[in-house]
């Protein structure tokens, strides 16, 4: 699927654990380089338990949040303003 979208890499979601065939699969096709110069699994598969867990997280690997967006100055608290919890 992922080389008939054209997608640099892709994600495989299953209800049960991959099987020795499916990891094979995903391993054969190779690393992506990501922004960062990192290497990543151009195919994961990941599966419900694993992500439910929190053992498995679905990352796109050009997320870079402090290239992408610019964090705001944070103001000193200005004295008679008011909570927002109040």
């Amino acid at each position: 699927m992922r080389d008939r979208e054209g997608a640099e890499f892709g994600f495989s979601i299953c209800l049960y654990p991959p099987s020795k065939s499916m990891r094979a699969d995903a391993a054969s096709a190779g690393f992506y380089t990501g922004a960062n110069g990192k290497d990543y699994p151009r195919l994961r598969i990941l599966d419900i338990e694993g992500l439910l867990s929190g053992k498995q997280r679905a990352e796109h690997p050009d997320h870079m949040p402090d290239l992408n967006f610019k964090k705001a100055k944070k103001e000193a608290g200005k004295k008679g303003q008011e909570s927002c919890s109040e």
